[in-house]
């Protein structure tokens, strides 16, 4: 539309500059004759410039009829115009009548046929500037045609250049972030890796320091018991001499009172052996359940830790599909790639899961296996909802490659129209030309014969 609004103002900008230099023409030839009006071009079709321009043409002819039938008061004061005869002799011309004494019909006739002479010489004049202003405005028009084309295809060039362009730069920037996307999988991974095998080893090391704890609270223990009996024996048989050295006579009670204070000694020893037994089994359990919760804990970390770096995968792995889904038409080629490093991520998980496994307590081995089990049915959902979200991704760009192609199909069928309209006018165009120049030949020979017809006549009256 734009380009036919150039057209357009061009057209009436040409008809402007034609009207006023015509307008300038009468100014010069008739100083006595009122001015017109001029007349105002409205914005128009092409067409409508056209029939402005044949209106112009016809005032034009009409300036033309009233010059023949208004007098003519300067052409005294123009300078007089030679013709040579026929024959060839230097003599006067039939004009040229000033120093000859002729009757005042014959001076009308002879003005009457210079003055017509005049008409029609500036009647052909204008006809040619017509003619020549109607050819500089079909070459105009057609190189303006021409630059626009030639920008419009420019244009077109150029935004396919920049959409191709900014079509590799997203296709760059979507390969960097997918591969630093799995550089970052790998190293967490890796650290992953490298913090369970800390953690074995902290582990090991824990069970190693609280064997070695035990082993030495159970040898001290042994120790100071040992100690205890051997004092109790020395101190017995310490009392026994002493008693025995102080009195023989009284051997008897001092059996006696042995005895007692054997049984009241082994009574003791008994019952500090047994205390020390049942503390010491309180401690064993009191470790060995400390113990169990310590190992239940780790284990529990480690499984929560496991389930929350599984939805962790779970949750990048779904929203790198979101993405991808959601940027470019060469998602479907990458989708291979994206499903071998998705499985190889999910067999490294069950590695690490089954290293993880392996070396827990026979105890916790149906809590593993369900969780292996619960792993899995995760697994085959995620990968369940990744195959119906890439059968929705390949609907979509279907859905939306038919409506890019209805669009361009729309696209061309307006470019035709616009290009038959464009065709009509110029047709249209092309016809009024051959017409108005035809109008203008008729009238160019129809004036000739009818100035040929009056200096017939007029010669013939003479």
């Amino acid at each position: 539309m734009s380009f036919y609004r150039n057209n357009i103002a061009s057209n009436m900008r040409r008809t402007k500059s034609i009207q006023n230099k015509l307008n300038e023409d009468e100014k010069t030839v008739h100083h006595h004759v009122t001015k017109r009006r001029k007349r105002r071009c409205k914005k128009s079709k092409s067409i409508n410039d056209l029939m402005d321009l044949k209106e112009l043409c016809k005032e034009v002819d009409r300036i033309a009829i009233l010059e023949r039938r208004e007098p003519d008061m300067a052409t005294d004061k123009r300078r007089t115009v030679k013709k040579r005869s026929r024959s060839g002799n230097a003599s006067r011309s039939l004009l040229d009548i000033s120093a000859i004494h002729i009757p005042d019909q014959d001076r009308k006739i002879l003005n009457s046929m210079r003055r017509k002479r005049e008409e029609r010489q500036y009647g052909e004049d204008l006809a040619h500037r017509v003619n020549v202003f109607w050819e500089q405005m079909r070459e105009e028009e057609k190189r303006l045609t021409n630059e626009q084309k030639q920008k419009w295809q420019d244009f077109i060039t150029a935004k396919r250049n920049v959409e191709n362009g900014v079509k590799h730069l997203r296709l760059d920037e979507l390969r960097l972030a997918f591969e630093n996307n799995q550089r970052q999988l790998e190293e967490h991974m890796i650290q992953k890796d490298i913090k369970v095998n800390e953690l074995k080893q902290q582990i090991g090391d824990r069970k190693l320091f609280e064997n070695a704890l035990k082993q030495d609270t159970e040898f001290r223990k042994q120790k100071i018991a040992s100690d205890n009996n051997l004092y109790e024996q020395m101190n017995t048989l310490h009392h026994k001499k002493r008693l025995h050295d102080i009195n023989l006579l009284k051997q008897k009670k001092v059996d006696e009172i042995r005895n007692k204070k054997l049984q009241i000694s082994q009574e003791r020893i008994m019952s500090s052996n047994r205390m020390e037994e049942l503390r010491h089994a309180v401690q064993l359990e009191r470790i060995q359940a400390r113990h169990d919760d310590t190992i239940r804990r780790k284990f529990d970390e480690c499984q929560a830790k496991e389930r929350k770096a599984f939805q962790n995968h779970l949750d990048k792995m779904s929203t790198r599909m979101r993405e991808l889904a959601n940027k470019s038409l060469q998602r479907e080629q990458h989708m291979g790639q994206v499903h071998r490093v998705a499985r190889e991520l999910e067999d490294g998980m069950q590695r690490w899961q089954d290293r993880i496994m392996l070396m827990q307590y026979e105890q916790l081995r149906r809590a593993k296996e369900n969780a292996a089990l619960y792993t899995d049915n995760k697994k085959l959902r995620a990968e369940i909802e990744n195959k119906r979200r890439i059968l929705e991704h390949s609907a979509k760009i279907q859905r939306v490659k038919e409506a890019e192609r209805e669009r361009l199909c729309n696209i061309k069928k307006e470019i035709e129209e616009e290009e038959k309209k464009i065709r009509r006018i110029k047709q249209k165009k092309d016809l009024e030309i051959q017409m108005g120049r035809k109008l203008a030949l008729s009238t160019a020979e129809l004036r000739k014969e009818i100035r040929r017809s009056t200096e017939l006549d007029l010669f013939t009256q003479r």
